[in-house]
């Protein structure tokens, strides 16, 4: 065998014997930086992953020769030929030639230069058929936030085209982006600055280096900073006092939020003209009036501390309570520049003793009864009725006295649907644009449902900002129950006209087009030769007229039902017999829709009392049902149970189903339960609460169970009684009928194919 290969020793080569390695030349060992026994009885697929080949092309599929990058044990990529010839049925020698001036070193050294100070992320990638990663100095580096394992089964890989390569390769121009955001596995955020720069070859692009630093430290920092700037911005703004900064003159530099949006704002700048201008006046706690020297600014001004000084101030806009504290600021040179004054609201004091006044009378009555600060909407008293109220509706909590609402959201035990926040926002603004603001809410617990109606009524102060809110619940249960009722009502007969106007309209379009095609053969002297033709469309008129007609019965049956003039025509007969009869009549029709149907009963003989052709019209209604949704193949089981008190008559059959999620209003008037189904099953959606009326005119249930895809079963308990003066019904009107309740209970049956 050495001779075989003798002449190949000069190009590295690996020889396989029965897939595994046999031998390998020493060119081999130089090129791969594998050593004999690395190599030696492998198997070429453990090769193909030795070299890092595997994602480039297997050598057993390998037909002539193939260029790809293999990678030597230290990761070095270099550029190859391979190819491959049969010794003999199980031995193979795949010749590698590196290709001439090919190796990265000559034409990145640049890119190898940037790998090697290890201060930012350096790869370089080939791009032929796919991206292969060709360097990389990821293992290298310390800064990198997220996770990287096993490294070097990175290197020979394909990697994941993301979108920026992909912009990369269209357009073959590079790709920069600054500070760009990614989250780690563990959810945090970081930040990269990155470059992805395509290098072309001939006119080819053959190469790309993706270049990226980590700027997540820089970016935190500067995050820290403005975080910390706005922190204290948030704590000024939403600090409840009013914060005002001066300068040397008595002109405000800066006012926070609710400074801005306070009545206080009319006094500020306190400057002796504003004050002459405005006509205002500020007064002592004993009524002295304060001249504008003594003014707390202008003692800041001067240098002194102002602390708690109260002042009642006066102008053409408002009057206003206040108390105030300063402190005066200086330069390096002490020299007094300006000052910081802080004015804390006094005028809700003067309320507290009217609100506790108002609390003792309002605290006995039967009226749900809650003060609120505004407008925050904190609970600042309830009443005992408002506290059992508000109990009840929340059993969940651990209520266990008035006290322990004071202070909170009022809206926490006022549950919404909507967004709190929002809502407060809503009430606000129709407090601002109206005196009243009225607000309905449905409450349901285990034990009962409510309807509040609550009266959001503002409280002004002596400037006539709101300063507090009144919130009075009024039940409304009773009114909002009859509004359902009204509401429920008319959306039924909403859906009446809509679903009726629908069902009259289509098959009167199907007469309608075919009495226009039968005009045409008259008119073109060709009916005799569309006989069979002819035939079928009067088959199709007859059915919709059918159908029309079981639409307009089901209509004005269930209409007389619900109005109380409805009367059945009971006679006593053999049950048994008249269902075996329905369902043979019906047979030879289930026979030519593909379908099996059986009856079945645990007696030959049981007389009750029922209305025959309104037991048909129950029986055939929900047989034809069972026929539209079972496919070809099926059966349809009727069974007939004595249970002694009552008669058990359940249809059976295995169709599609009904989903669990609409089996409580699949008896509800005018509803359907898969729309997707009307092609194959027209429906007015009166047709089961029809019969499920027409079941209990018998003092009867109907119950449904069913399993998606399996099938459904209807049961109908008649009750097992006798009446003393039957109707005389003669045999023959009975089987007349019922050709024609099989007609009209099959009318809106179609194939699909």
């Amino acid at each position: 065998m050495k001779s075989r290969v003798k002449k190949y020793n000069s190009t590295p080569f690996i020889q396989f014997e029965n897939n595994q390695v046999f031998e390998v030349n020493n060119e081999f060992i130089d090129l791969t930086g594998y050593s004999r026994d690395e190599v030696i009885g492998l198997s070429i697929d453990e090769i193909d992953i030795l070299l890092k080949i595997d994602f480039q092309i297997h050598l057993v599929e390998l037909v002539d020769k193939y260029t790809c990058y293999l990678f030597r044990k230290d990761d070095e990529p270099r550029f190859v030929t391979i190819s491959h010839k049969n010794l003999d049925y199980n031995n193979s020698i795949y010749f590698i030639h590196e290709v001439p001036s090919s190796r990265i070193e000559k034409y990145f050294s640049y890119v190898l230069t940037l790998m090697s100070t290890n201060e930012r992320l350096v790869e370089l990638y080939s791009y032929q058929d796919q991206i292969i990663l060709l360097k990389s100095n990821r293992k290298n580096l310390t800064f990198l936030h997220y996770p990287i394992s096993n490294f070097d089964s990175n290197i020979g890989r394909s990697h994941i085209i993301s979108e920026y390569f992909i912009q990369v390769i269209e357009k073959g121009t590079p790709f920069f982006a600054q500070e760009m955001e990614f989250t780690s596995p563990t959810g945090e955020s970081f930040y990269w600055d990155f470059s992805i720069v395509p290098l072309h070859k001939e006119n080819n692009l053959d190469y790309i280096v993706f270049e990226a630093s980590d700027v997540t430290e820089k970016v935190r920092n500067r995050q820290h900073i403005m975080d910390q700037n706005n922190h204290l911005e948030i704590i000024l703004e939403h600090i409840s006092d009013q914060i005002v900064y001066i300068d040397n003159n008595g002109n405000f530099r800066y006012m926070n939020t609710v400074s801005g949006k306070n009545p206080l704002y009319y006094f500020l700048p306190m400057t002796e003209d504003k004050i002459v201008n405005e006509g205002s006046k500020f007064f002592d706690i004993d009524g002295n009036l304060i001249s504008y020297e003594n003014m707390p600014t202008q003692r800041v001004l001067r240098g002194e501390i102002v602390s708690s000084q109260r002042i009642f101030a006066i102008n053409n806009h408002i009057s206003y309570y206040v108390e105030v504290s300063g402190n005066p600021i200086y330069d390096r040179i002490g020299t007094v520049v300006g000052g910081v004054m802080i004015y804390k609201d006094l005028s809700n004091m003067i309320m507290v003793e009217e609100f506790s006044s108002l609390e003792k009378i309002t605290k006995n009555l039967e009226l749900n009864y809650a003060s609120l600060t505004y407008p925050d909407f904190k609970i600042a008293y309830i009443n005992d009725k408002g506290y059992n109220t508000m109990k009840m509706f929340n059993l969940d909590m651990e209520l266990n006295n008035i006290s322990y609402f004071l202070g909170k959201d009022f809206f926490d035990f006022y549950s919404l649907e909507s967004d709190k926040e929002k809502t407060k926002m809503e009430i606000i603004d129709s407090l601002n644009k109206n005196s009243t603001c009225y607000h309905s809410k449905r409450f349901v617990t285990k034990d009962c449902e409510k309807y509040l109606k609550t009266i959001f009524q503002p409280v002004y102060g002596s400037n006539s900002e709101i300063i507090r809110i009144i919130a009075i619940a009024l039940d409304i249960t009773e009114e909002e129950k009859e509004k359902e009722l009204l509401t429920q009502n008319l959306k039924m007969q909403e859906d009446m006209l809509i679903n009726t106007s629908h069902e009259l309209k289509t098959p009167l379009n199907v007469i309608y087009s075919s009495v226009q095609l039968l005009d045409f053969f008259l008119e073109n002297n060709l009916l005799l030769d569309n006989i069979s033709r002819f035939k079928q469309i009067n088959n199709t008129i007859k059915q919709n007229c059918y159908r029309l007609t079981k639409l307009i019965n089901n209509i004005i049956d269930y209409s007389r039902i619900e109005s109380g003039d409805f009367k059945l025509n009971l006679i006593n007969d053999n049950i048994v017999k008249v269902l075996k009869e329905i369902v043979e009549s019906i047979e030879e029709y289930a026979f030519t829709k593909g379908l099996k149907i059986n009856f079945v009963s645990n007696i030959d003989k049981k007389v009750i009392a029922f209305d025959p052709f309104m037991l048909e019209r129950i029986i055939l209604n929900l047989i034809s049902n069972s026929i539209k949704f079972t496919s070809k193949g099926g059966k349809i089981d009727i069974t007939l149970i004595d249970n002694d008190n009552y008669i058990e008559i359940s249809v059976i059959d295995t169709g599609i189903g009904i989903d669990e999620n609409y089996l409580e209003v699949i008896f509800d008037k005018f509803r359907q339960v898969d729309s997707s189904l009307t092609r194959s099953a027209e429906g007015f959606g009166i047709g089961l609460p029809l019969v499920k009326s027409l079941v209990e005119l018998h003092k009867g249930k109907i119950t449904v169970e069913s399993t998606l895809g399996k099938g459904s079963t209807f049961k109908v308990e008649l009750p097992s009684v006798t009446v003393e003066n039957p109707i005389d019904t003669h045999p023959s009107i009975v089987a007349t009928k019922r050709v024609d309740n099989i007609n009209y209970e099959f009318s809106d049956i179609y194939d699909i194919s």
